[in-house]
């Protein structure tokens, strides 16, 4: 008996770890620098320093890692205190780096289902890397795009 024969299972599971490599090149981290730091006309909103209590304005995520004298959370919202004032712009470029990781979509598992069900016409008909990136990832990864790049940020896919 030959060795393939013996792990039938090796070729999906090979197809599974290509499939995650290619979603993690396509969506997994993404860079975020601001326009202005790269010199576009876009301006991006001065820094505020703490204070007292005042308006209620969005928090991006979570506000884990406040200080107590720092601003007060209410849910996904900070509360910009009243004598809050503009700390200014920095004299040299600021770049902020975030990580994105989207979930792998529903069509993705039931495709690799269906690739190892051998009662499934598309069992062990498996598809190129850029197949995979083309029908799993693109579109969420242009969603992400898209989305950061209306707030003024640019967006650069780093490995």
């Amino acid at each position: 008996m030959t060795e393939q024969s013996e792990r039938p299972w090796r070729k999906s599971v090979a197809l599974l770890v290509a499939a995650v490599m290619v979603l993690s090149m396509v969506v997994g981290i993404i860079a975020l620098t601001p326009a202005s730091a790269q010199g576009s006309s876009a301006t991006a909103a001065a820094p505020v320093a703490p204070a007292a209590s005042g308006p209620i304005t969005p928090l991006a995520n979570s506000a884990s890692g406040l200080s107590p004298n720092g601003p007060s959370v209410l849910g996904q919202y900070i509360v910009v205190p009243q004598s809050s004032v503009p700390a200014g712009s920095s004299p040299l470029p600021s770049a902020v780096t975030a990580t994105v990781s989207l979930n792998p979509s529903q069509s993705l598992s039931t495709f690799i289902n269906e690739l190892n069900n051998p009662n499934n016409p598309a069992y062990r008909h498996f598809l190129t890397i850029g197949q995979v990136g083309s029908q799993f990832g693109s579109s969420s990864y242009a969603t992400v795009v898209n989305y950061f790049e209306g707030y003024g940020l640019s967006v650069q896919l780093s490995a």
